[in-house]
């Protein structure tokens, strides 16, 4: 006898919380290829398979699963308790400030902090400090101007004879302060939906709120206002911009512009700088050439290049750049250069906040802030210009 859907549902479960959720799909398919002699007495067969096409995920043990989310085996399982009210973890494990509405086991919201961060492009790549406070004060080297030969924030070096005596020279320090913002978000969602298909809900709150979460996180570290939310580059001091070719058509990208472009990328930045372009950007990128060669080049693993490349540096298409032809419609910047603070996210549910539909809320909020290491743009003792992040003037 074919086994019933809802059945079929608990099995998947029971072995999504031995083997780990990331593998519902091989679990499903598994399942699924035992056809009509699918039934619960088989199950055992069914995870020795399941092993030899997960070898290096070890089933997890109740002691382990109690230690790392007060006894819930997934959150699939947690979602369950709650919809049931009665479970004892809930009390024992979690508190509870109001009657109806529980605080998730922490580990739940850090998976959804690691989807967001798999999700954005450019949060992993800046230089990020976890904080226990709400605040941070990290210092830079005030280094701006090399015309008058100092650097370094103010040091000079003079050539003088044995004996002579050294003039001193101060180093000049800032600070750039960091106090954390809110990142909140809230989803409804019908409890029949909750109870009937708590492996659903797992996925929805988990990779929605991630890839919602990652595509902000984006957003504000390059448009950010810094007024409640972070400072994104583009509105900070630091940003220098290549002029347009004299009489360049309007909406267009050129070589000359890429090239100029590179040569106000900070020397220091050449290691860790990326090209980020809009998707009406991207045909004129790809017929760029310099002589014979060109300019850019698309992934290929075969020849060790992962990534798509734009003059020997990884390039990625983002939706957060500019109209063709816009100022912003591409960049290049280095991330390592703009300095993050993080104090992970905090994920609650709650029956009451929309009782009269019969919905539950998940809410999920995130505590970060950001913006540029450098106060300004450098000038070398040439007069000509350099910064970690560049941008491209509009061409109308």
């Amino acid at each position: 006898m074919e086994i019933t859907e809802t059945k079929f549902q608990e099995m998947t479960e029971e072995l999504l919380a031995k083997f780990g959720t990331q593998y519902k799909e091989e679990v499903e398919s598994l399942l699924k290829s035992f056809g009509s002699e699918l039934s619960a007495s088989i199950m055992s067969e069914v995870e020795d398979k399941l092993k030899t096409i997960i070898p290096a995920k070890e089933p997890v043990s109740d002691d382990k699963i109690k230690g790392q989310a007060h006894g819930f085996k997934g959150f699939g399982d947690y979602v369950k308790a709650v919809a049931g009210r009665k479970d004892e973890r809930l009390y024992k494990g979690l508190q509870t400030s109001v009657q109806g509405e529980f605080i998730i086991p922490e580990n739940y919201a850090s998976e959804i902090f690691k989807v967001a961060l798999s999700q954005a492009n450019l949060f992993g790549r800046t230089r990020r400090f976890t904080v226990n406070g709400n605040t941070l004060s990290i210092p830079y080297r005030v280094d701006k101007d090399h015309t008058s030969g100092s650097v370094l924030g103010g040091l000079t070096l003079y050539w003088t004879e044995a004996g002579g005596s050294i003039t001193a020279t101060d180093l000049k320090f800032g600070k750039v302060n960091l106090r954390l913002n809110k990142l909140a978000g809230l989803i409804p969602a019908d409890s029949e939906f909750v109870a009937d298909a708590p492996m659903a809900v797992d996925s929805l709150v988990r990779d929605v709120f991630g890839e919602a979460v990652g595509f902000e996180l984006d957003r504000v570290i390059v448009k950010g206002t810094g007024a409640g939310q972070p400072l994104g580059f583009k509105n900070g001091a630091a940003l220098i911009t290549a002029a347009k070719v004299t009489g360049q058509t309007a909406a267009t990208i050129n070589v000359q512009n890429v090239l100029d472009m590179y040569a106000k990328l900070w020397n220091g930045s050449r290691r860790n700088a990326v090209w980020m372009y809009g998707a009406d950007s991207l045909p004129q990128l790809l017929s760029m050439t310099l002589g014979d060669m060109p300019l850019f080049l698309p992934g290929n693993n075969v020849f060790g290049r992962p990534s798509d490349t734009l003059l020997g540096l990884p390039s990625f298409q983002f939706e957060h750049c500019e109209a063709l032809g816009t100022a912003g419609d591409v960049y290049l910047a280095d991330f390592s250069q703009y300095v993050t603070i993080e104090k992970g996210a905090n994920f609650a549910e709650s029956m009451h906040l929309y009782f009269d539909t019969d919905k539950m809320a998940y809410r999920i909020t995130i505590r970060v802030d950001g913006q540029p290491w450098w106060e300004t743009y450098l000038t070398l003792p040439n007069s000509a210009t350099q910064s970690p992040f560049v941008n491209l003037a509009t061409r109308s």
